[in-house]
């Protein structure tokens, strides 16, 4: 789904201002926020969720705010990682580069 960068501002906006959030959590990382706060200004971060348990590999937690608040962005994932330490927990094995 597609959504003008007009409606995508109105959407965030709303859904924060209703809500009285600081932040949304985005568990998709294909969804159409993402490229949408890209060209609105609406900064967006990632913070570690945990490990795939068959190739070890990391996946993560998404979260959006509105624009200009990167300040509250990073208090809200630092409280995110604080509560939740998954980040040392599991390390994720990789294959060696062939030669």
């Amino acid at each position: 789904m597609f959504f003008s960068s007009f409606s995508f501002i109105n959407i965030i906006r709303f859904r924060l201002n209703r809500h009285r959030l600081d932040a949304l959590i985005i568990a998709n990382a294909t969804h159409d926020i993402i490229s949408m706060a890209a060209v609105v200004g609406y900064p967006l971060m990632t913070v570690p969720l945990g490990f795939n348990t068959t190739t070890n590999e990391p996946y993560g937690l998404l979260f959006a705010a509105s624009a200009w608040s990167e300040s509250t962005l990073l208090r809200v994932a630092h409280g995110f990682e604080q509560a939740l330490p998954i980040r040392n927990t599991v390390r994720p094995k990789y294959a060696p580069f062939p030669m």
